[in-house]
């Protein structure tokens, strides 16, 4: 098949109107989102004070907040995620650790999403 990759601006600075309006046309004609990690959408919505950080992603914060919540015109329609596992014997236990340090997560299993417009 044929597709397009657009990738946004997200972590560009200034996080302001003008940067919102080139990411609202560009999303005007994806079809999907996808996300192949949270090294971006986590470290962006902690960023939020400007008054307590030097560079601080507001807008960027609400995008990813009203796009988990469904509210930017894309719903979930996939996530793939691999969580470690450790075999002792017949015992197997699953540890989700995508609460983790970034190093453990992103580089060997990253979780990835997928968004599909409505």
């Amino acid at each position: 098949g044929y597709y397009d990759f657009i990738q946004l601006p997200l972590y560009n600075q200034p996080d302001n109107d003008a940067k919102w309006q080139t990411i609202n046309t560009m999303l005007k004609s994806a079809d999907y989102i996808v996300i192949a990690s949270n090294r971006l959408y986590v470290p962006i919505t902690h960023l939020v004070d400007c008054d307590k950080y030097a560079v601080c992603f507001p807008v960027a914060s609400k995008y990813y907040a009203d796009l988990f919540s469904e509210r930017r015109g894309f719903i979930k329609v996939k996530e793939f995620s691999e969580n470690p596992q450790l075999t002792i014997g017949s015992f197997k236990p699953h540890m989700n650790d995508q609460g983790a340090d970034e190093s453990f997560t992103v580089y060997d299993h990253p979780k990835i999403q997928i968004f599909k417009k409505k």
